[in-house]
């Protein structure tokens, strides 16, 4: 009995040695993986501030662009260069060319849509003129804006149809 407690101490005491080795191990990848973390957080902070110095440099040379065209487009050939009013109400005029210039292209979709609608409508109108009126007169009617419940009753009553078919 003897031998065996002290078989049992002794692998207990093995158990115990590697539990604190692991217990290292385990500490010092841990330190190792805050290490790490704590390097790419400040890689990432240093790309963020970088990103936006690179962004407001982008944007300076835009406004800078955008003043050279204006400077093209509405002064080139002038003797003194425009003061600050000018250069905004050429900017102003820019602006409202690029918004009249998709306006127009709005208009003009809206026109292509309402010839298209207006095809549909006397294509249907056509259809019911040759059918002599009968069902499709009677639906042409309900839909621009006559009673449609008469209409629909009408359409319902007509010999051969029955309220369900389709």
């Amino acid at each position: 009995a003897g031998t065996s407690a002290a078989e049992a101490e002794a692998r207990l005491r093995c158990e115990l040695h590697q539990a604190r080795e692991a217990l290292e191990d385990m500490s010092a990848r841990a330190v190792k993986a805050t290490w790490l973390l704590d390097e790419r957080e400040s890689e990432q902070c240093r790309a963020a501030k970088e990103l936006e110095s690179t962004r407001h440099a982008l944007r300076v040379r835009e406004a800078e662009v955008r003043e050279l065209q204006l400077l093209g487009k509405y002064f080139a050939g002038r003797a003194k260069p425009p003061d600050k009013p000018e250069l905004s109400l050429a900017a102003l005029a820019e602006d409202l060319r690029a918004k009249c210039g998709k306006l127009q292209e709005e208009l003009e979709a809206l026109r292509a849509e309402r010839d298209l609608l207006r095809a549909e409508r006397g294509r249907s109108e056509r259809l019911a003129g040759a059918h002599g009126g009968g069902a499709f007169g009677a639906l042409g009617r309900a839909v621009s804006g006559a009673d449609w419940a008469p209409a629909a009753s009408r359409l319902l009553e007509q010999p051969g149809r029955s309220p369900v078919a389709c």
